[in-house]
């Protein structure tokens, strides 16, 4: 079974909504996954904000039935220019509807 591509969407991270936040965040496997045919390895996955704030980027889900190890998680950095850098983890669903969910639903409050 192939991974699930998910379209992870990013807006609204400047905490204001007239003022659209500038930076980069970043996406980083915590350890390989593999699906059984496929194996995908840790690397930095940059999505650097467009004029209005916003990004997006398509991860593999890592929750999968198929997918290896169970428990893999994506290393969030929020790197936004006048902000604190964020750091989090979060796990990809693969039954997001419509294959895409934001980043807002899947990091911690």
């Amino acid at each position: 079974m192939a991974f699930t591509p998910i379209t992870v969407t990013i807006s609204d991270i400047s905490g204001s909504p007239s003022t659209p936040a500038v930076g980069i965040v970043t996406f980083t496997l915590t350890e390989p996954i593999n699906d059984g045919t496929t194996e995908i390895l840790p690397a930095e996955l940059r999505v650097v904000l467009d004029s209005n704030g916003e990004g997006s980027i398509v991860l593999a889900a890592n929750d999968d039935s198929t997918t290896s190890p169970v428990g893999s998680q994506y290393a969030v950095v929020e790197a936004i220019e006048g902000a604190p850098t964020r750091y989090y983890r979060i796990t990809v669903p693969s039954v997001a509807p419509g294959g895409t969910i934001s980043l807002a639903a899947l990091a911690p409050s």
